[in-house]
């Protein structure tokens, strides 16, 4: 239900000011500041503990029952739909690529190597042949069209397109006109320009959230890739596996054009946070939902003391983790820490040689010795050097 006063106007009016704010009402707060803050229109957030959604609402001009686009999140559906078709026996993850499509170039390619996103396939691929940006297993590099390609695995093995299994059993759907659908969220970019009219892959908050405490449940989604030399990845089949705080976490994220979304299952305490919001090009697009587990939880926000007049010269460039390539660019602020081909986190000094994310420090890390950059991103830890 929309919500047309704030929580904190509506304790103020209530004179229970002094009283501790219920769960409800800290999460209302968090929410209405942080759209505030980012001029953020349209929000819609669920909450799900112990398999029962304890919170559910929409904010600014959204309703709870909303469709929002979900970009990437899509990813952690076909990786479900991969890992059920196995156990059907109708495929086997470890199957080269090419026993699915004709494909010349795409040697040592498997399902599972693309569902851990290291087969070396690019970003964009044109049938029939391919040429590898590296060996399978040797890098890890987020790329769409490993799971592009797992749509069409998908149907051809089970005879059903991923688009109506997923809607079937989630009750998310893929947009098949122009525009957007009857109670769907028009998308904008940071400015007043409202995004330009698409619809891909969405659903409503709710559906949303209770899909994902089920599948990131599943033992098997929650396999960790390792790459040739033994290095983990941090990322299971088709879901970020990383610590937000002291809590391990597994979910994902989504952009479109106007668009964010956010979605992770905290095991330890049995909670699963969905939020969606109709504002495109957030650098950290799983910062709300860090705010509202912190909410949640009363966990106090980290705070960051930026130092001025830092040169950054000895960070700019390119830098090459093995797994990964890091591109370091000065901004107004301080810099720009980019992993290529997935996400940008603009960073702020609070040392000669060291930055941390600026909205949060567990965003990103950053240190600097010489020609060796320490980086702490996505969760993972990498070593990279100067290329």
């Amino acid at each position: 239900m929309r919500r047309i006063l704030t929580t904190f106007l509506l304790v103020a009016l209530l004179g229970c000011a002094s009283q501790p704010l219920t769960r409800e009402e800290r999460v209302n707060q968090t929410v209405d500041a942080f759209l505030a803050e980012r001029n953020i229109r349209a929000a819609a957030v669920a909450v799900v503990e112990g398999g029962q959604t304890v919170h559910l609402s929409g904010y600014g001009d959204a309703s709870e029952a909303m469709l929002f686009d979900l970009g990437s999140i899509r990813k952690m559906f076909v990786a479900e739909r991969m890992v059920e078709l196995e156990r059907e026996r109708m495929l086997t993850l470890d199957d080269p690529l090419d026993v699915w499509l004709y494909i010349e170039g795409a040697e040592g390619v498997t399902l599972r190597s693309m569902m851990h996103q290291m087969s070396g396939l690019p970003d964009e691929v044109v049938l029939p042949t391919v040429s590898l940006e590296s060996a399978p297993g040797e890098r890890w590099a987020y790329r769409n069209a490993n799971f592009d390609l797992l749509d069409t695995v998908i149907e051809t093995a089970s005879g059903q397109p991923f688009a109506d299994w997923v809607q079937q059993k989630h009750g998310l759907r893929f947009c098949t006109e122009p525009g957007f659908p009857g109670g769907h969220a028009v998308g904008y970019y940071g400015d007043d320009r409202a995004a330009k009219p698409t619809c891909w892959f969405s659903g409503k908050v709710e559906a949303l959230a209770l899909a994902a405490d089920t599948l990131l449940r599943d033992e098997a989604m929650l396999e960790e890739g390792q790459l040739n030399d033994g290095q983990s990845t941090s990322y299971g089949f088709g879901v970020d596996l990383r610590n937000y705080r002291d809590h391990s976490r597994a979910g994902h994220t989504g952009h479109m054009p106007g668009f964010t979304a956010s979605v992770g299952h905290y095991p330890e305490i049995d909670l699963t946070i969905a939020v969606v919001t109709n504002q495109g090009q957030l650098h950290d697009p799983d910062a709300l939902e860090h705010a509202v587990l912190r909410a949640w939880r009363e966990l106090e926000e980290s705070s960051i003391e930026a130092l001025p007049g830092i040169d950054a010269a000895a960070a700019l460039g390119s830098w090459d983790a093995g797994a990964a390539t890091f591109t370091i660019a000065e901004t107004e602020n301080g810099l720009s820490l980019r992993l290529d081909g997935y996400v940008t986190v603009p960073m702020v000094p609070i040392s000669e040689n060291r930055w941390v994310g600026e909205q949060s420090p567990e965003t990103a890390r950053l240190q600097i010795d010489g020609d060796v950059a320490l980086i702490e991103m996505v969760g993972i830890p990498w070593r990279a050097t100067r290329r």
